[in-house]
């Protein structure tokens, strides 16, 4: 497929069986075949000043259009990630926490963000509780994406924060007949939230939403 000039674009559904190397089948993909953006070249150049990816990581993207529509309607704007001088200034200096640093949302979201010129402290499912609540509790933009049930505490989030939910996590119920869906932030804190769009995208559930 990397050499057929009929096939235009190739993405690896991931993850892949524990058995095949994802790291290795990612760099065999040609830049400009790398749709879902997760080759080295793609994501290092979205971290590089004065370079271009071929393409970005289609959730990171999406979440920048769910951040940028957010602010639009906060803020009675009209603006576009496509035009991006404006889009910089909508974003610049804005305090973004980052809950989850994988390869397919995390990391590239981060960096994406970066080149807008956010404020972003990135955390994970080993950040500790106490530094969770400070760095959410400082942030007008959260977005939880690290596969960790309820990670975000309602009462963490401040009021007028813009809460991206990209995460869903599977918890197989003790008869393993079935299983229960958990999202990442606190069904508390849905009790909360004026919303102003609620959208599924696949399986992927985006809460696009602002507190009052």
């Amino acid at each position: 497929m990397a050499d057929d000039p009929t096939v235009s674009g190739i993405m690896v559904q991931l993850p892949l069986p524990a058995h095949i190397n994802a790291e290795r089948v990612l760099t065999y993909i040609p830049h400009d075949k790398d749709i879902d953006g997760m080759d080295p070249f793609n994501i290092g150049s979205l971290g590089m000043k004065d370079h271009t990816p071929k393409f970005v990581s289609c959730t990171p993207l999406a979440c920048l259009e769910l951040i940028v529509h957010s602010l639009n309607q906060k803020y009675k704007e009209e603006i576009k990630v496509s035009g991006e001088e404006s889009a910089s200034q909508l974003l610049r200096s804005r305090k973004v926490c980052i809950v989850g640093r994988s390869n397919i949302v995390g990391l590239p979201l981060f960096l994406l963000l970066n080149h807008y010129n956010c404020q972003i402290q990135m955390c994970h499912s080993h950040t500790s509780p106490e530094d969770l609540q400070k760095y959410i509790g400082d942030a007008e933009i959260v977005v939880a994406c690290c596969g960790v049930p309820n990670i975000v505490k309602a009462d963490w989030v401040q009021e007028g924060a813009i809460v991206i939910d990209v995460g869903v996590t599977y918890v197989d119920k003790e008869d393993d007949t079935r299983y229960d869906l958990y999202k990442e932030i606190e069904e508390d804190l849905q009790g909360r939230i004026s919303q102003t769009s609620s959208e599924i995208f696949g399986d992927v559930t985006f809460n696009d939403n602002i507190l009052q």
